[in-house]
């Protein structure tokens, strides 16, 4: 499928919920700014404090929904109730969407069949892919899903087996999700976009797998992990699974011991995790599940996030690791003045590649001269400074690129002698 950003669906909403996590969440505004649809808006379903402390520059460029509990479904229906666009799109707080983003995302929903679109998820080195897609069916049994890393695919779901997109990075149609009651509030953490995708299914909608549409997803600590990730309780994890299976006719128990057994495989025995896991599950097969409602839609009308519509200027800036604290600096300079920047940072090692988005707002990749980027790559290879940089930028042109345009200006720094 192809297009050009002037052929995009006119205008798109972009939910964001974020709790307790203000820096993260300024973070990824920060990126949404540099979109290059030309027409979107925010929602931000947020904590107290957090709605409090929104920098000034924000007030009359966002909708605030004010929400105060730890449920990213509920959550969810809210800032759905608030969007105007018939086309919604989700990010989590901890993430961050590439420039082209929001714009390759939204391409698919041109086919009047497509019902929902998901992307490339990257893992926290910015480089590897934690999600691509995937299947998943009515007993909560994945299934693996090969689509190319270059080209938009279409599949459709049907009853008992859905398309999997994740709720860090998708979009689905407005109209649709309100009608079918949105996400499901008894799921307060995990599986929450699993079980809308299954009741979705019975619908047969075709789904948009958008492999360009990218976001670098930088897990943050949470209730459920501490700060070095690891799980510190899966309570809201058992409690969902339960709710899930029980929503959709699945063998509970069953799916319970899978996840038991891939938990334990992970992560080896551990006795207060199993007990949080158990007990969660307890809940879930005790909770009340009432029936799910259509969501009336609010009366607020759009508010576009930004005046400019044109995608921003792009640079590349590229040296060596010594130059940073100068390349930085420009970058910086750069970026608020409107640019999307990349900084490429070569060492004379053979050290893996790790890719980030500062909060100043410009990207950072930076590793060894002969290190491996794409994990699949050799662990060693002779290459020239200049060269590496044109295979680097041109593996990152697409996520980041202005949407079928070309990279943009391009200026490699001299490396100091």
């Amino acid at each position: 499928m192809t297009g050009d950003a002037a052929d995009l669906p006119r205008q798109a909403s972009v939910i964001l919920v974020s709790r307790h996590r203000p820096a993260q969440l300024l973070r990824c505004l920060r990126a949404l700014d540099q979109q290059d649809h030309p027409d979107f808006e925010v929602v931000l379903v947020v904590d107290p404090a957090t709605s409090a402390a929104l920098p000034a520059e924000l007030v009359g460029r966002v909708k605030v929904c004010v929400f105060d509990q730890a449920n990213i479904s509920a959550a969810r229906n809210l800032g759905l109730a608030l969007a105007s666009a018939p086309i919604v799109a989700f990010v989590d707080d901890d993430a961050v969407p590439e420039p082209a983003w929001l714009a390759h995302l939204s391409q698919p929903f041109h086919n009047a069949d497509v019902v929902a679109a998901g992307g490339f998820v990257r893992a926290r080195n910015g480089i590897s892919f934690q999600w691509r897609a995937g299947l998943v069916d009515a007993t909560l049994q994945p299934r693996g899903l090969v689509v190319p890393d270059d080209t938009v695919t279409l599949h459709r779901s049907q009853p008992g087996l859905a398309v999997e997109v994740k709720g860090v990075n998708c979009a689905y149609r407005r109209d649709v999700l309100l009608k079918i009651g949105g996400f499901d509030p008894a799921i307060r953490y995990y599986l929450d976009e699993t079980e809308l995708n299954l009741r979705l299914a019975g619908r047969s909608p075709l789904v948009a797998v958008v492999p360009m549409a990218q976001v670098w997803h930088d897990k943050a600590p949470s209730p459920q992990r501490d700060a070095g990730l690891r799980m510190v309780s899966l309570l809201d994890v058992g409690r969902s699974l339960a709710i899930t299976a029980r929503r959709h006719g699945a063998d509970a128990f069953a799916a319970l011991a899978r996840l038991t057994a891939e938990k334990l495989e992970k992560g080896g025995k551990n006795r207060r995790l199993e007990e949080s896991l158990a007990q969660g599950f307890s809940e879930g097969m005790a909770a009340d599940l009432p029936e799910l409602r259509p969501i009336p839609p609010g009366d607020t009308g759009f508010l576009p996030f930004r005046t400019h519509a044109q995608p921003q200027p792009r640079r590349v800036l590229a040296g060596r690791i010594w130059q940073k604290r100068r390349l930085f600096a420009r970058a910086a300079a750069l970026a608020e003045q409107g640019n999307v920047v990349t900084v490429l940072l070569l060492s004379p090692t053979t050290r893996f590649h790790r890719s980030y988005f500062d909060y100043r707002g410009y990207w950072v990749q930076r590793g060894g001269l002969f290190g491996k980027a794409v994990r699949s790559e050799p662990l060693f290879r002779i290459v020239g400074f200049r060269h590496r940089i044109r295979q680097e930028t041109s593996r990152i042109a697409p996520a980041r690129a202005p949407f079928q345009r070309g990279l943009g200006h391009v200026t490699a720094e001299k490396p100091s002698v």
